[in-house]
Protein backbone atom coordinates (compact mmCIF):
# COMPACT_ATOMS: atom_id res chain seq x y z
CA UNK A 1 0.00 0.00 0.00
CA UNK A 2 2.72 2.35 0.74
CA UNK A 3 4.12 1.92 -2.97
CA UNK A 4 0.67 2.80 -4.20
CA UNK A 5 0.90 6.28 -1.56
CA UNK A 6 4.47 6.89 -3.13
CA UNK A 7 3.32 6.65 -6.61
CA UNK A 8 0.47 8.94 -6.51
CA UNK A 9 2.77 11.47 -4.45
CA UNK A 10 5.30 11.22 -7.20
CA UNK A 11 2.30 12.06 -10.10
CA UNK A 12 1.52 14.38 -8.26
CA UNK A 13 4.86 16.54 -7.98
CA UNK A 14 5.18 15.48 -11.81
CA UNK A 15 2.17 17.42 -12.04
CA UNK A 16 3.20 20.42 -10.27
CA UNK A 17 6.87 20.63 -12.29
CA UNK A 18 4.98 20.37 -15.56
CA UNK A 19 2.52 23.28 -14.39
CA UNK A 20 5.49 25.45 -13.82
CA UNK A 21 7.08 24.40 -16.80
CA UNK A 22 4.36 24.89 -19.08
CA UNK A 23 5.93 28.30 -20.36
CA UNK A 24 9.23 26.35 -21.79
CA UNK A 25 7.17 23.84 -23.70
CA UNK A 26 4.56 23.54 -26.47
CA UNK A 27 1.21 23.49 -25.38
CA UNK A 28 0.58 20.34 -27.38
CA UNK A 29 3.40 18.47 -25.72
CA UNK A 30 2.41 19.76 -22.04
CA UNK A 31 -0.96 19.32 -22.79
CA UNK A 32 -0.57 15.38 -23.68
CA UNK A 33 2.00 15.07 -20.79
CA UNK A 34 -0.56 16.44 -18.89
CA UNK A 35 -3.15 13.83 -19.47
CA UNK A 36 -1.05 11.48 -19.03
CA UNK A 37 -0.23 11.78 -15.67
CA UNK A 38 -3.77 13.04 -14.61
CA UNK A 39 -4.90 9.53 -15.81
CA UNK A 40 -2.38 7.50 -14.33
CA UNK A 41 -3.26 10.50 -10.80
CA UNK A 42 -7.21 8.71 -10.74
CA UNK A 43 -5.77 5.37 -11.56
CA UNK A 44 -3.55 5.33 -8.28
CA UNK A 45 -6.34 7.78 -6.57
CA UNK A 46 -9.07 5.08 -7.15
CA UNK A 47 -6.32 1.97 -6.32
CA UNK A 48 -5.24 3.66 -2.86
CA UNK A 49 -9.42 4.12 -2.13
CA UNK A 50 -10.03 0.57 -3.37
CA UNK A 51 -6.94 -1.11 -0.89
CA UNK A 52 -8.45 1.20 2.00
CA UNK A 53 -12.16 -0.08 1.80
CA UNK A 54 -13.73 -2.67 3.63
CA UNK A 55 -15.39 -4.09 0.67
CA UNK A 56 -11.43 -4.78 -0.79
CA UNK A 57 -10.24 -6.06 2.89
CA UNK A 58 -13.40 -8.65 2.60
CA UNK A 59 -12.21 -9.66 -0.73
CA UNK A 60 -8.52 -10.36 -0.08
CA UNK A 61 -10.00 -12.24 3.26
CA UNK A 62 -12.02 -14.57 0.85
CA UNK A 63 -9.54 -15.31 -1.43
CA UNK A 64 -6.79 -16.34 1.36
CA UNK A 65 -9.70 -18.55 2.76
CA UNK A 66 -10.35 -19.66 -0.64
CA UNK A 67 -6.67 -20.86 -0.65
CA UNK A 68 -6.44 -22.45 1.95
CA UNK A 69 -9.80 -24.24 1.27
CA UNK A 70 -8.29 -25.37 -1.91
CA UNK A 71 -4.60 -26.73 -0.48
Amino acid sequence: MSQTCADFQFMELMLEQIEKTKSSQSDKQLSTAVDSLEDARKELQFKLQMGQSPVWTNILQLNDFLDKATA
